[in-house]
């Protein structure tokens, strides 16, 4: 049909999957399953596409997988080309070398940070809030999910970190 990528991701709030297009803005789709997310999520994308091309807004183009050949140019002031070529010569590395190291303590560094960043906020969401309780309700033929603190089940605040 096309080559637009789908993301899939599971809602902890919506309990199921939702499926995105992020070439198509605003599109979305849910299933209790990631194949039922994924089979809305293409009628969903054959509805955006039959919508653009009747309005003759142009299609945008589908996303692509980079393929890098791990050779860059970079420019330096020739100062800190200077002192970069003098650290690697002092460690008996070559320049190439020591830039790579240079990025990949950056990249990895940053990963690093944000693997532990989220760590520390799902801690924080589990221990550090009340439980919530949850009640189902119907309006017609949708379901309607209420969530309350819990607070009543909770005898002492440490309970809360355990």
């Amino acid at each position: 049909m096309n080559n637009y990528k789908f993301d899939l991701a599971w809602s902890v709030e919506d309990e199921g999957y939702i499926a995105t297009c992020p070439e198509f803005v605003g599109l979305s789709a849910f299933g209790e399953t990631a194949n039922e997310a994924l089979a809305e999520a293409q009628v969903a994308l054959k509805l955006f596409i039959e919508t653009y091309k009747e309005k003759g807004i142009p299609l945008p183009e589908p996303k692509t997988v980079q393929d890098y050949s791990g050779q860059i140019r970079l420019r330096l002031p020739k100062s800190l080309h200077g002192q970069a070529a003098k650290v690697a010569s002092e460690d008996g590395i070559s320049l190439n070398q020591l830039i790579t190291l240079a990025v990949q303590s950056r990249v990895t560094g940053q990963e690093v940070a944000r693997r532990i960043s989220r760590e520390v906020k799902e801690h924080l969401v589990t221990y550090a809030t009340p439980p919530l309780r949850r009640s189902e309700n119907r309006q017609g033929n949708q379901r309607v999910f209420l969530y309350k603190p819990a607070i009543d089940e909770i005898s002492t605040a440490s309970e809360l970190a355990h």
